[in-house]
This record gives structure tokens, sequence and C-alpha cells, in this order.
């Protein structure tokens, strides 16, 4: 994940992408959480089409931090004006609203 980060940050999308092993593919697949984290480094690294797989999938699993998503993770700023991210936040939003403990 560090040098998949590492990557991200140099905007090497190829090199990020040769990071993302079977193994960490597998084990992002299974976490949401390590699946928004695998969205925010797609999103950094300008992966915009990975960057909202990977998020959409995070939600799928059951992430619906909306506050963080929509607003205050600056690791997801490429992707907050694209079309797909804004009808997932309107999902996102909508389920955040109504969880309750």
């Amino acid at each position: 994940m560090a040098l998949m980060l590492k990557h991200a940050l140099r905007r090497d999308v190829a090199a990020a992408r040769g990071e993302l092993t079977p193994e960490v593919h597998d084990w992002w697949y299974r976490e949401r959480v390590w699946s928004y984290l695998g969205a925010a480094t797609f999103a950094v690294a300008g992966a915009v089409d990975e960057a909202l797989w990977w998020l959409e999938h995070a939600v799928d699993l059951g992430w619906i931090n909306y506050p963080l998503m929509a607003e205050k993770d600056p690791f997801l700023a490429s992707v907050r004006s694209d079309p797909r991210f804004q009808h997932l936040m309107k999902q996102v939003k909508k389920e955040w609203e109504e969880f309750e403990v």
C-alpha cells in the first residue's frame, strides 16, 4: 500500500497499478476500509475510473462516511466533479442521514 501511495503521489498511475498484486486486490476487495483507501490512492494518482470503481465497491460493502467522501478527504479532490461521484454521493448521503445505532 505504501508503495502504491508513493507512486500515486508522483502521479505515476502505471507504477501504482503495478503494485496492485492479486493478493492486494483480494485484500482490498474484501474490506470496505481498504477498498476506500484504494479509491483514495487511485484518485490521487489521477486514475478516476479506478478510483470510482473502488469507491463504489467500498460503498457496496457499507462504507457510508458521507462527510469524509463528499468534503473532507483531500485525496478525493480529483473525482468530486465527476457525475458518477456526485450520483454516488446522493446515495451515500441518504444512507448517512438514515443511519441509526
